[in-house]
């Protein structure tokens, strides 16, 4: 059992952050660092990780729920829920227990401080126990697998379906009607809460020489590529975090890294160009999804492929619909296969999804339309504008 023990609070009120940290920050070899919110958490993990999480559930821009799913899919950490919201054998408590939470702290409604200070409560009991155990085995479970001495080369490869290379005959160059170039069109996916396992069961139904993808996953700092070495290990196409003088290419998938922006240009001979950038926030996140969309609406138009996945707030929305507006196809993950409907439900309000897919069904779709947009590229000039749907 361990004697030093790191605690990292998560709750928006001020008085039982001040509370549990002067229970717990007393005790020898213990440190506690505390967060209004599980935006705010992400951050505080990332500077360290914690050895135990005391967690509510009722928060503003980020829900305790909704953060120990995602919590759980990318980093278990062990968790205590201490929330006057999960009482024993209601809904939410059964909802806690089986997103990992390893333990529930009923926190009453009124006399929070008192509560906390008593003798029944044993906080520092409870989270020593739990930080001991670690994470629930169940949300090991759904973490993503390492695999070891896997490599693309040595994963099955499903039947080839790749679409999205296409000859271009730009008069500037070395491309030519008779030596074209290849231009390789990338699939775009953008996700938020309940994305990781979203992702990896889409792509785990691309062939290994699949499109290219380029992937807006909200995660910040280092999160994004290790997210990505393990979804390289789950899936037959290479994936690994994005980095500058990468280019589009079959097989491969890029994910946007923590706290850039990626972007989608073109070159002056009308070449899919990947770019960055620390720009301030857009629609609440860096990396946004919106900017990635936007950018490609405005460099490929039609030729464009895109989907929006799981994920709370609406960031993507206004990305897709500009997408569609110039013609792209566009996705929108459906509600009952989402951990989240917020921001694929805010695309559908908007009318930015020209269709409402499974996730089951989601990755046919991508290629089928990738193969579209290969005849679409070719003869772009002619083809760009709003299409019906």
């Amino acid at each position: 059992m361990k004697d030093h023990l790191h605690v990292l609070v998560i709750d928006d009120s001020a008085v039982v952050r001040r509370t549990v940290h002067t229970l717990l920050a007393g005790r020898e070899g213990w440190t506690v660092t505390a967060a209004s919110d599980g935006v705010m958490a992400l951050d505080r993990i990332r500077e360290k990780e914690p050895d135990v999480i005391l967690l509510d559930l009722e928060m503003p821009r980020l829900d305790g729920l909704t953060f120990l799913k995602h919590l759980m899919a990318t980093h278990p950490i062990p968790v205590v829920v201490c929330s006057s919201f999960a009482e024993p054998g209601s809904e939410m408590a059964q909802a806690v227990l089986r997103a990992g939470a390893r333990q529930i702290v009923s926190k009453p409604q009124l006399a929070v401080k008192e509560f906390l200070e008593g003798p029944d409560s044993d906080l520092a009991s409870v989270l020593r126990r739990v930080a001991s155990r670690g994470a629930s085995p169940a949300a090991r479970a759904r973490r993503m697998p390492e695999i070891e001495g896997s490599s693309p080369s040595e994963r099955p490869a499903p039947e080839s379906l790749a679409g999205g290379v296409v000859a271009a005959t730009s008069g500037s160059g070395t491309g030519s009607p008779s030596h074209p170039k290849e231009v390789v069109l990338p699939i775009l996916l953008g996700a938020s809460m309940g994305g990781p396992s979203a992702l990896r069961q889409l792509l785990a139904a691309f062939p290994a020489d699949g499109p290219p993808c380029l992937i807006v996953q909200h995660m910040q700092g280092s999160f994004t590529r290790d997210f990505a070495r393990r979804l390289d290990a789950a899936v037959a196409m290479e994936v690994r975090e994005a980095e500058r003088g990468d280019t589009l290419e079959q097989g491969r998938v890029l994910i946007a890294p923590g706290d850039h922006h990626l972007l989608l240009t073109a070159s002056s001979r009308g070449e899919p160009t990947l770019d960055f950038s620390d720009a301030p926030t857009v629609s609440g996140h860096r990396p946004s999804i919106d900017v990635l969309f936007r950018s490609t609406a405005e460099a490929l138009g039609a030729s464009a492929v895109a989907a929006l996945l799981t994920g709370m707030g609406r960031d993507g929305a206004e990305g897709l619909l500009a997408l569609r507006h110039a013609g792209a196809a566009t996705f929108a993950q459906d509600a009952d296969g989402c951990t989240v409907f917020g921001m694929p439900g805010a695309a559908v309000a908007l009318g930015a999804a020209e269709r409402v897919v499974r996730l089951d069904a989601l990755a046919g779709s991508l290629l089928e339309a990738s193969g579209r947009a290969r005849v679409r590229h070719a003869g772009r000039g002619s083809t760009r504008g709003v299409r019906s749907g």
